[in-house]
């Protein structure tokens, strides 16, 4: 049974989601979480819609695994959620085709970034936004720039 998970995490504690040597992933975190469930019967492999870099949190994140026990697919967030740590957060999870992939069958992706251009930074925005100050944002030439990127766009290049 492949189950995909929707969930969220506060990244600060991570070295993003893909699974380093060195440092706690987001993927090892929630690995180890579905193991826990599994009574460590198999290795359980997570697969993301995308990855992310140290530090960046994600609102909607999208990942499988593959399952053949007797836990119905329904009842994974609940259970995880009782086992992850507060900055990862199941929101659902459901039951997909086996022919579902998280990465290769998403529509769609969308990143929010948030710049906080004054004078000194906020205590409750900046764990989630980028302070700059040195002079005002020109709000109009970064609309005209970023008019640039609406619609479909091939970003490949940037893998």
């Amino acid at each position: 049974m492949r189950i995909a998970l929707c969930f969220q995490y506060d990244g600060s504690c991570f070295c993003g989601w893909q699974r380093q040597k060195n440092c706690l992933s987001v993927q090892e975190t929630l690995e180890k979480a579905i193991l826990e469930l599994t009574f460590n019967e198999s290795k359980i492999r997570t697969y993301a819609a995308g990855r992310t870099d140290s530090g960046v949190h994600a609102a909607g994140q999208v990942a499988h695994f593959d399952y053949s026990g007797p836990i119905p697919y329904e009842k994974w967030a609940n259970a995880l959620n009782g086992r992850l740590p507060n900055e990862v957060r199941i929101i659902e999870s459901i039951r997909q085709p086996n022919s579902w992939h998280a990465c290769h069958s998403a529509i769609y992706r969308r990143y929010r970034y948030t710049i906080l251009n004054s004078c000194r930074p906020n205590l409750f925005l900046e764990p989630w936004s980028w302070h700059r100050y040195k002079f005002r944002l020109d709000d109009e030439l970064m609309n005209q720039a970023l008019n640039q990127l609406i619609g479909t766009n091939d970003f490949f290049a940037f893998q």
